[in-house]
């Protein structure tokens, strides 16, 4: 996994969720797998431009500002390699005791005994919500595998980047985010999962007093997990989450 520093990027989006089940293969044609999965489709939009009904309107997607208060520039979320869609991992603990601002958020809420389900789909008022399921353990992983790529209309960028919260040391644990840079040509998707661990220790004067553990953003040592989400025009970001097992 590669160090991230915590900058953040603006970006726009909405979710339309469905279950697709389909012939089960290693890899389709646009580098996600087949087979039976959850697709959310993020789709940038302005608050004025909901459709009819807005968030409670049929259908199941969630929207989020398509331009937010803080954003990057395209020279700054250009890939050296070319790629629409990359994922920057953590390798060691990185973390902040400053709140994340400045973007649209979605936040996960853990189950044990309910499915994939979006729980709130508007998240131009600032939040929403995705329920996912998680093992019945101490771990407490996810049990699904993400799979993500930027498709619309050529033009912005975005980053999506997850943090967890350890409230009794009032810090943000940073987990990983998925840069998007959307250009012509095609766009592929990229394996995510790993936005949903993050690496954690013990801090004191800023420093981890221990080696850092891998563990799962839904462990009980985080009171929540969120994605804070920075725009600049990107339109349209599709999502698959796939069951494992």
């Amino acid at each position: 996994m590669k160090r991230f520093m915590l900058y953040s990027l603006c970006f726009v989006m909405s979710a339309f969720f469905s279950l697709n089940a389909t012939a089960a293969k290693d890899r389709t044609g646009n580098g996600g797998p087949s087979g039976k999965h959850y697709n959310v489709n993020l789709i940038g939009t302005t608050k004025g431009a909901l459709p009819e009904g807005g968030a409670s309107s049929g259908g199941a997607a969630v929207f989020i500002p398509l331009r937010t208060a803080t954003g990057p520039s395209e020279a700054t979320c250009t890939d050296d390699s070319g790629n629409q869609t990359w994922f920057i991992d953590d390798e060691d603990a990185t973390f902040t005791d400053l709140e994340p601002s400045g973007g649209a958020r979605i936040k996960f809420t853990p189950t044990t005994t309910g499915g994939f389900e979006i729980i709130d789909r508007d998240a131009t008022d600032g939040s929403a919500e995705i329920q996912v399921p998680v093992s019945d353990d101490g771990d407490r992983y996810i049990l699904l595998d993400l799979y993500v790529r930027v498709l619309g209309k050529p033009g912005g960028c975005a980053e999506i980047t997850g943090y967890a919260f350890d409230l009794n040391q009032n810090l943000w644990f940073w987990s990983g985010t998925i840069a998007l840079d959307r250009k012509t040509g095609k766009s592929s998707f990229i394996k995510t999962t790993d936005i949903f661990d993050v690496y954690y220790c013990e801090v004191e004067e800023g420093a981890c007093l221990d080696e850092a553990v891998e563990l799962s953003v839904f462990n009980d040592i985080f009171e929540d997990y969120f994605w804070e989400i920075y725009n600049n025009g990107t339109r349209l970001i599709q999502m698959r989450f796939y069951p494992r097992g």
